[in-house]
């Protein structure tokens, strides 16, 4: 009979190189569908499934999860499940996969971090938006107390930022990592369009430690966007929002959850007051 470890390294060697038919023959030998591969190239541990995501391939997975392989598995190692890995590779055809199989889509590993998290991290809008349709929690913090905004807005990724702050997600604690705040992460990328969203979704400075350097009346001389980004934080800082934008704050703040905008969509209100409040 063939040695155990010699089968789950020629396993893991078929799920990496898209061999479906290799691996229905070592499946059928007898390996168990929930078994853990360590991949040596990563230095990192999964599931059969797991792996498969983080690989996407989408046919191995499709084959592993219908011979029994769970989709809510975690890795020991880790505490990963499958949409984890699938959220770390970037691809969207396996999270569209995995969610049709029922996955857990706020499960979190050993350091409480969720896919959307993990999502961010990579810079898909795609994955995001699609696992915020599928009741991810945004708000959702790691041991280090970031959240998905700290993350995008970090790595500059500008579609994801968005979604996040459509969602609900305005998270204004400083992390160790980065400018500190979501806030002062878009001013350092000059994002002009999301400095302005996170204001009007009810975003508060009073973390904004580094809007001491800056005076209205003299800007330093600095690049034109960081600039307008910089005056668009100083005018919010010292103008009183009107009412009507008060409102959408606090209803905003009321609802905050998962599928924040699907939700304010169903209020019987008028559309162009339903769009006001979802931020479009």
């Amino acid at each position: 009979m063939m040695d155990f470890n010699y089968r789950e390294n020629d396993l893991q060697e078929a799920i990496e190189t898209g061999d479906l038919a290799r691996v229905k023959q070592l499946v059928e030998s007898g390996i168990n569908l929930n078994s853990i591969l360590h991949s040596v190239r990563r230095r990192e541990s999964a599931t059969i499934l797991g792996m498969a995501a983080f690989e996407g391939q989408i046919e191995i997975m499709e084959y592993l999860i219908k011979a029994g392989a769970s989709v809510n598995l975690k890795d020991p190692y880790f505490g990963r499940n499958a949409l984890h890995w699938a959220c770390q590779g970037g691809w969207f055809e396996g999270v569209k996969l995995l969610l049709q199989f029922k996955v857990d889509v706020n499960c979190v590993d050993r350091d409480n971090v969720s896919p959307i998290l993990r999502a961010s991290m990579t810079g898909s809008a795609d994955i995001t938006k699609l696992l915020i349709r599928h009741g991810a929690e945004v708000s959702q913090q790691d041991r280090l107390r970031s959240s998905a905004l700290h993350y995008s807005s970090f790595h500059g990724t500008s579609s994801v930022t968005r979604e996040l702050i459509k969602a609900g997600c305005i998270h204004n604690n400083p992390t160790i990592f980065g400018q500190g705040t979501p806030l002062a992460n878009l001013v350092y990328h000059s994002d002009i369009t999301n400095c302005s969203l996170l204001l009007e979704a009810g975003y508060t400075l009073e973390n904004e430690t580094w809007l001491s350097s800056y005076k209205h009346s003299s800007l330093p001389n600095i690049d034109k966007d960081l600039s307008a980004c910089v005056e668009i934080v100083l005018r919010a800082r010292r103008t009183v929002p009107p009412l009507m934008k008060i409102c959408r704050m606090v209803v905003r703040k009321v609802m905050a959850g998962v599928n924040l905008n699907a939700r304010m969509a169903q209020l019987p209100l008028p559309h162009s007051l339903v769009c006001y409040l979802c931020l479009q």
